[in-house]
Formats: structure tokens, sequence, C-alpha cells
């Protein structure tokens, strides 16, 4: 059975993320919009990569169940890449609870990460940096220790850390580049386990084998 990486939200930091981690797996991309995930899957096939799409609203508990449906159809999930984009003034879910879901999938073997990636250029911050709030994301662009705003290959390549097997330590981590921004997240899983970095809440029911629980000891 194939190895599945699920990527939520087919756009710029999505693809960077996973074009990382998804060698020789199968990528299911998904999508408010069905367009932009056929023109993510496009991309990497043309890159070597098995890609499939469907769409989902993540806002709707069915549609997210749906698409967990959809994913343990093609296979054994063993990613999660959370990364649709919110605009900061568009929008917003609520907030995200690391040391609750940290807890939930524990009992899983899995492990939560968030990062906080600040202004990454993608079409969202290109319209953001040009509409009535761009004055405020050039001076935290300005003020930045970094003096720049961020790519998604660099997103992609903490996201790589965080659901490889070097940072197989790291939990409840939220991974912040110089600028400040809004969450978002990834989800990478071991043989046995599952591994989640994310930005939103996402109920990813697994139906397989029992997950391997690592538990530090209690002090």
């Amino acid at each position: 059975m194939s190895e599945v990486t699920v990527v939520i939200g087919a756009r710029q930091i999505g693809q960077a993320i996973a074009r990382r981690v998804s060698a020789g797996k199968h990528v299911l991309l998904a999508d408010l919009r069905q367009a932009n995930a056929e023109a993510a899957a496009g991309v990497l096939a043309n890159a070597g990569f098995d890609a499939s799409t469907v769409t989902v609203d993540v806002s709707s508990r069915e549609s997210v169940h749906a698409l967990a449906e959809a994913a343990a159809a093609r296979g054994d999930v063993t990613g999660v890449i959370h990364a649709a984009g919110v605009s900061q003034s568009g929008h917003r879910l609520g907030a995200l609870t690391p040391e609750q879901d940290t807890v939930r999938w524990g009992k899983r073997g899995a492990r939560v990460n968030t990062t906080s990636p600040g202004i990454i250029i993608t079409p969202l911050a290109r319209d953001e940096l040009t509409g009535p709030r761009g004055e405020g994301y050039r001076r935290m662009i300005e003020f930045s220790p970094a003096g720049r705003a961020g790519t998604p290959d660099e997103v992609g390549t903490v996201g790589a850390l965080l659901m490889g097997p070097e940072g197989a330590f790291i939990t409840v981590r939220s991974g912040s580049t110089p600028s400040p921004g809004p969450a978002s997240l990834v989800a990478e899983r071991r043989r046995g386990s599952l591994h989640t970095r994310s930005a939103q809440r996402l109920a990813f029911p697994r139906r397989r084998a029992n997950p391997v629980h690592h538990r530090r000891p209690r002090p």
C-alpha cells in the first residue's frame, strides 16, 4: 500500500514542504478551490511526484472527515501538511491549542508542531503588500532581523526538519522566522505513528495498525 502525504492548501508553501518529504509517496492535494489543487498537481507531476486532488473546506467538520476518508482510501497516511492560507485581514478560524492537540495525538504516537513563518512571498502576501494593510506589512519586513520577506522554499526546509527523522524529538514547537505572522501547520508520521504539524485544528482519524506511543517518563 502506498504512503500518502496530505497537503491542505495546495499553494506555494504546501508544495514546498511536500516536495521535500514526499519522494516515493502519493501526494493528495486538498484545497477549497479545485483549480488550485489541479494546478499544484500538474506542477508536482512534472517534477516526478504521484499526485491527486480533492476539494476541502477546513471550516466544515464534514468536509474534513470526507478528506480523511479520501486520504485513507489512497494508502497509509504518513504526513499531513496544513498550509491553507488565511489573510490577516480575512476570515480566521479558532486558535490552535498545541498542548491539547499534543495530548490527543500523543496517544497515537504523534508529534504536533506549528510554524509562524512571518511574511512569505506568495500571491496571498503580494495581495496584502499592495492592499490596505500594505504599509504595515512593509514595516514588519523593514524591522525584521533578516530585513526581507521569506520564500516558500525556506519554510519548506523547516517543515522537512519537523517532519523528518532529525526532528523526531521536537513536539509542540512553534518555529519562527525573523518576521511575525500567522501560523501554519505540518504533520509527518513514522511507520506505526503519525507526526503532525499544523496551524489549525485537524481531526485526522486513523484506522490502521496501532501506532507506537512515545511518552516521556513522569518526573
